[in-house]
């Protein structure tokens, strides 16, 4: 939406436009004006971007197929519905998923339409995340004997510093 004063006689001695300016003219400059700083301030939050680099190309890949292909409702053959895509980060390296989900065609069916992914999804990582459980195991494996060893360094300095108080006394 365009200000009133879009008019071009409005603009015909402003040093934005030379003579009388035409309508793209105007909507140029006006366009141009609200993406600049001056007229809308950012505020720089301070947080980080979500990720600087674009994730590394998969270099494995796997198709993954429901084990059952009958409804567990009306035990009628399903249909896949369609692919589903998702990259995976394991510690073998990253693995591009194409998951085959089926849907039930039976309109008397309490489940028809109603999508079914295959079960081996879920051993290959939590919903919505990018990496794989072998690397979460991992991490909670590394920061457990992480705190283990800074509660123990904690201890170690608490009994020095309770020997070196019994010593002043």
């Amino acid at each position: 939406m365009l200000p009133a004063f879009s008019n071009p006689i409005y603009w015909s001695n402003r040093d934005q436009c030379s003579g009388a300016c035409s309508q793209e003219e105007v909507q140029r400059w006006w366009r141009s004006s609200l993406s600049s700083s001056w007229h809308f301030p950012v505020e720089k939050r301070g947080s980080p971007m979500a990720r600087k680099q674009t994730r590394p190309s998969a270099t494995q890949q796997a198709v993954l197929e429901p084990l059952q292909t009958t409804c567990r409702a009306c035990g009628s053959h399903m249909r896949m519905g369609h692919h589903s895509h998702r990259t995976v980060t394991t510690l073998q390296g990253v693995t591009r998923l194409t998951l085959k989900v089926y849907r039930c065609r039976n309109t008397q069916c309490p489940r028809f339409h109603q999508p079914t992914r295959p079960e081996e999804e879920g051993g290959w990582a939590l919903p919505h995340g990018e990496f794989g459980l072998d690397v979460i195991a991992l991490v909670g494996t590394l920061l457990l004997s992480l705190i283990k060893s800074y509660l123990s360094l904690l201890d170690q300095v608490s009994q020095s510093r309770a020997g070196q108080d019994a010593s002043v006394l």
